[in-house]
């Protein structure tokens, strides 16, 4: 009787739970089985992350979103062995790194990815199930690494079987804003409209895999261009620099102030530049002709908010136009003839064309090729040959020149025979050794405070240099310590016992005859040697003086330390 009860039990309940299974209402079932979209970023400057974070709130936003569930992961994240059993829809958007390469974090990710595609033992259809899109940011200074991260991530998922949602977008920095606007709409749009269909179990597509070559093309070749050049300083940029305290002028040049001359203006001392050069700091002015670089490097102080580029593509404005808004004087020629020339050593060309200066500045970062393509991150494919040229034509110049050394520790803190080799190439009057500046965390650089060399390890790696460069041709000659900085100079600079490493302006430009600023140089000398505009170092400035390059003259300003309130209102 028990047996027959307990069986009666069984097929009712095998029934009840038989019709449920398959007579349950088919609205319930599709709102359990969601959409999963997973929206991963690789980033270097923070942009890419940005991005990441837009798109998710426009999809957050839309009226299917509770159909969905979505998350914001960095590629690092992504497990490559799993994405291929998954039906989520993954959108990349990726940054490209120096030389082509992914950024740092997803190193190991397009690893992976790489391996897998190069793989003839993982099948082709591998990613069958995956759906993606790509939105790549780089900049197209970069020629053939124009977006390579992201172009590879692309090459890698197609070539697996992975099938895209919309066409891959290859974006350049200015250009990004609109076309992530563009790609942000067409991901929702295809997001709705799959909701609205239903959760897909099988991938779909409305593409023949056949035209997903023209999918992919970049966007940036389809972009109409216009024969006028455009202005360097777009909007955002120009918010960016005005942030920073430069002051713009024209279309792509700018001056900012440095805090050295609000100091000296205020009788608190100037910088190493008046120690070493005598050149006052609150006559001194920070001037770029130009905004744009040919370097990304690490201790940047923009942070990599200017456009790089390999030549001047934009819309230029008049020199003279430049010079007298800087200067804010336009009938003293003289003030404006008082300049330091700085380069970062990637145009040799122009610094063989370039007039008579008062002192020649090329900024030579590193002494061997990866070092200084892992400092400078140049855009430039043949940059250390570039920079050898200049080198080259620092030797052949008469007048004063400098090689300026930026040390950031664990970058370019080594290789000295090697830096005793340039120098014995460019034989500079003046070997400037500065320890880099800290200018705060950004997402463009890892350098932290480690990197900062204190002000003993400058005079440490001055004098190993000294060592490695041999002949006793070199000393150092002035110190300045509150800037971590160090002087050396040729032993010819030496005169009597007495250095002169200080610039004598009204000798100088008695020498150079040269009557109007922008007068070509034809007209007057290049013969003359920086002996000749020589003046005499004050004491105060020597290598281990009492004042250790603070001018005795000024009051050093210390700021005391506040009181931290713990309590109360």
């Amino acid at each position: 009787m028990l047996l027959e009860i307990f069986a009666a039990l069984l097929v009712v309940f095998v029934s009840a739970y038989w019709f449920t299974k398959r007579s349950g209402p088919r609205d319930e079932l599709k709102s359990e089985c969601k959409l999963r979209v997973v929206i991963a970023f690789a980033t270097q400057k923070g942009t890419a992350r940005s991005f990441a974070h837009k798109l998710f709130s426009s999809v957050a936003a839309s009226e299917f979103t509770k159909k969905l569930v979505v998350k914001v992961i960095d590629v690092a994240d992504v497990d490559v062995d799993t994405m291929s059993a998954s039906t989520d829809v993954f959108v990349f958007i990726v940054s490209t790194y120096t030389g082509g390469q992914p950024p740092p974090a997803a190193s190991n990710f397009a690893t992976l990815l790489a391996d897998m595609s190069n793989d003839f033992r993982v099948s082709r259809d591998h990613f069958a199930k995956t759906r993606f899109a790509i939105f790549g940011l780089g900049d197209v200074v970069y020629g053939d690494n124009f977006n390579m991260f992201a172009k590879n991530v692309n090459e890698w998922v197609r070539g697996l079987g992975g099938r895209m949602i919309i066409p891959s977008v290859f974006a350049s920095e200015q250009r990004s804003q609109g076309l992530f606007s563009t790609f942000s709409h067409s991901v929702v749009s295809w997001l709705e409209k799959s909701c609205a269909n239903g959760v897909i179990d099988e991938v779909q597509s409305d593409e023949d895999p056949a035209d997903d070559d023209a999918a992919a093309d970049d966007l940036e070749d389809i972009v109409s261009d216009t024969k006028e050049s455009k202005e360097l300083m777009y909007p955002r940029l120009r918010n960016n620099l005005t942030k920073q305290g430069y002051q713009l002028i024209g279309t792509h040049s700018g001056v900012k102030l440095c805090r050295w001359t609000k100091s000296m203006l205020r009788g608190r001392g100037g910088c190493y530049k008046h120690t070493f050069y005598n050149i006052s700091s609150y006559q001194c002015m920070e001037m770029t002709p130009s905004l744009a670089c040919a370097n990304k490097c690490v201790f940047c102080w923009r942070h990599h908010t200017n456009p790089v580029a390999k030549s001047f593509i934009w819309k230029h404005d008049e020199p003279e136009f430049l010079v007298d808004c800087s200067c804010r004087s336009p009938g003293d020629d003289q003030a404006k003839k008082k300049k330091n020339m700085v380069t970062n050593a990637q145009f040799p060309d122009r610094i063989q064309q370039l007039s008579p200066v008062t002192q020649l500045y090329v900024s030579i970062d590193a002494a061997t090729k990866e070092e200084l393509r892992k400092i400078d991150r140049p855009i430039f494919d043949d940059f250390w040959e570039r920079m050898l040229d200049c080198v080259r034509e620092i030797g052949l110049k008469h007048q004063r020149t400098v090689f300026r050394l930026t040390l950031v520790n664990e970058y370019n803190v080594t290789s000295l025979p090697e830096w005793a080799q340039l120098v014995h190439m460019g034989k500079p009057d003046f070997i400037e050794v500065k320890g880099v500046t800290f200018c705060g965390a950004n997402d463009a650089s890892d350098l932290t405070m480690k990197n900062v060399p204190f002000h003993h390890e400058v005079v440490k790696f001055c004098e190993a240099l000294i060592e490695a460069i041999g002949g006793g041709e070199y000393e150092i000659a002035c110190e300045h310590e509150h800037s971590c900085c160090m002087l050396i100079a040729k032993k010819q600079f030496k005169i009597n016992g007495v250095w002169h490493t200080w610039i004598d302006y009204p000798k100088f430009f008695e020498l150079i005859e040269y009557p109007k600023f922008f007068e070509l140089i034809e007209s007057g000398r290049t013969d003359f040697t920086s002996l000749e505009y020589a003046a005499p170092t004050p004491a105060w400035a020597i290598f281990q003086s009492q004042e250790h390059g603070f001018d005795p003259k000024e009051v050093r300003h210390r700021r005391e330390k506040q009181e931290v309130i713990t309590s109360g209102c």
